[in-house]
């Protein structure tokens, strides 16, 4: 019999707790971006003030910009520093998941009766140091290579697209090459979004504010996947709306990795106080 010491697991997990800081988190930099890119477009000068003094710092670089000019390159990096913390944040769930389900495997262990030894959880430590160090696609293969873990199909494909689409931003300056392509010869992101409409028996219309409601309309919410495309030597732009939906695609992302692992729990006897959120589906009324 061995005498080396041996463990009891014993854990507490709140994925209702991964799902609203991922929610909180996305929220502020949907809203940052919203707001830089609303900016007048005069708001853009040759120069930066710093400090309270005014101080007027000017580079010699030689770089000349019209307003148009200032503004468009002001949008790009907005997008590219949101784009920025999409990504950090679709890793941190990702590694959230991976820590849970490396548990999970050691609670297997125990449940039929193996000792758990100090090796085994030093081992689960260097694990995650290693899963951290791998890219979101790699991140999101070895999640989906579980047997007690699953996400659809679309959730999947969305989250790669907008993966793509980042790397695009972040290593070619948003200008699509050859190995940004996905799809068709293009980069082709998908994403979710809410559409509002007003249904009056069986006439609907587009609800936009401002928009006058009449007796007997009833507001329909239905989430629906929008789908844009850029051709290679195109930049890839987004303006504030489809940054904020590609926002909301990722929190639906996390509610449902979040019931995939409270599911993979349950079927291990584990109890959760509260269920996880179901990401956002179909129509409602």
């Amino acid at each position: 019999m061995s005498d080396k010491p041996t463990y009891q697991l014993s854990v507490r997990l709140n994925l209702q707790a991964l799902v609203g800081r991922i929610n909180r988190a996305l929220e502020e930099t949907s809203r940052f971006v919203s707001m830089a890119m609303l900016l007048p477009r005069d708001a853009h000068s040759d120069g930066a003030e710093l400090g309270k003094q005014g101080m007027l710092v000017r580079f010699n670089s030689g770089l000349i910009w019209s307003n148009e000019e200032a503004h468009e390159a002001w949008k790009q990096w907005i997008v590219k520093n949101g784009f920025r913390d999409i990504s950090e944040l679709v890793s941190s769930v990702m590694e959230e998941a991976h820590a849970i389900l490396s548990f999970y495997a050691l609670l297997d262990k125990q449940l039929a009766g193996e000792q758990l030894l100090s090796e085994e959880l030093a081992k689960r430590d260097k694990d995650i140091a290693k899963f951290h160090r791998s890219s979101l696609s790699d991140k999101l293969d070895w999640l989906l290579g579980q047997p007690s873990f699953s996400v659809s199909a679309e959730k999947q494909e969305e989250v790669r697209s907008i993966t793509a689409a980042r790397n695009c931003i972040a290593h070619r300056g948003g200008v699509v090459g050859p190995k940004d392509v996905t799809e068709n010869g293009k980069l082709v992101v998908k994403w979710l979004a809410v559409d509002l409409a007003l249904k009056n028996g069986d006439v609907e219309v587009p609800f936009e504010i401002p928009k006058r409601v009449e007796k007997g309309d009833v507001l329909v919410s239905r989430v629906v996947r929008r789908t844009k495309e850029f051709s290679v030597g195109d930049r890839v732009i987004f303006d504030e709306k489809e940054f904020s939906e590609i926002a909301f695609t990722i929190v639906a992302f996390a509610q449902a990795i979040a019931g995939s692992l409270q599911a993979s729990g349950e079927a291990r006897g584990l109890e959760f106080k509260s269920p996880a959120a179901e990401p956002p589906t179909g129509d409602n009324e």
